[in-house]
């Protein structure tokens, strides 16, 4: 009850004094120390927003050390007494309480090393390249627009088709996405010979296990035009559902 007491105290003097003497990386670090169960760093590198001396701060991570945590709430009473009388940090704690809850919501924000969790584009990847690697298209290079869409060239070189090409990836919500694709293509079969268009529009989902590598899967219908060289006429439209699993990695 008391550790946290006092951290609220930390919390509520970060934000007082935020503009003029903490940056976001302290802010970051004060916030992991506590997560982390860090009380004796946290006390001993911060201590001095709560107006503590050297001493003191040596006198509490002694109670800290020894968990006598009791004897520590008697001796430090006063610091309940300051904060309960402060609205201003009062109203603080409840700004900073709002805006921890608020990241929480974001999935980009957590690195989920280890499984797989479902990302939007984010903040932390607008404006990045990543490379794909799948089935249809085999390669592809993608740019974040904005948190919710991203555009891509592709590229497929097989003995049987050829092609190159863009599409457009737009996030519906967290990992769940709809796009476009066009692509110039090169045919060589037994069936047919010759070049002409394909049109896919599809729904995807991507999903990452860390914030620079993810699985993606898309589904769609391909709409196909070629030309025969041998008559020169245009090949009758066809259609053929297409889907496409592969990963990107982000740099």
């Amino acid at each position: 009850m008391c550790l946290c007491f006092l951290f609220q105290l930390l919390a509520g003097n970060i934000l007082l004094s935020y503009e003029k003497t903490l940056t976001d990386e302290q802010i970051d670090e004060i916030r992991i120390l506590s997560d982390g169960k860090e009380y004796e760093k946290l006390v001993e590198k911060y201590g001095y927003l709560l107006d503590l001396t050297d001493e003191q701060i040596q006198d509490i991570k002694v109670y800290i050390r020894d968990e006598k945590y009791d004897e520590l709430l008697k001796k430090y009473s006063y610091l309940i007494e300051k904060i309960r009388k402060d609205e201003d940090i009062l109203k603080l704690i409840r700004e900073i309480d709002k805006r921890d809850k608020a990241k929480k919501k974001v999935p980009a924000s957590a690195d989920r090393r280890g499984h797989l969790y479902a990302m939007p584009i984010s903040t932390e990847t607008v404006g990045k390249m990543s490379m794909g690697f799948g089935m249809y298209s085999l390669a592809s290079f993608k740019y974040n627009l904005t948190q919710r869409l991203s555009a891509e060239i592709t590229g497929l070189y097989t003995t049987k088709i050829k092609g190159y090409g863009c599409r457009f990836d737009y996030f519906l919500m967290e990992g769940i996405c709809i796009g476009l694709e066009a692509d110039f293509v090169d045919v060589s079969n037994e069936l047919m010979t010759g070049k002409g268009y394909l049109i896919l529009p599809f729904i995807g989902a991507e999903y990452f296990n860390d914030k620079k590598r993810s699985v993606f899967l898309t589904f769609g219908p391909g709409f196909v035009t070629v030309t025969e060289y041998t008559s020169g006429t245009d090949w009758p439209k066809g259609l053929m559902w297409i889907m496409n699993f592969g990963i990107y990695l982000y740099f």
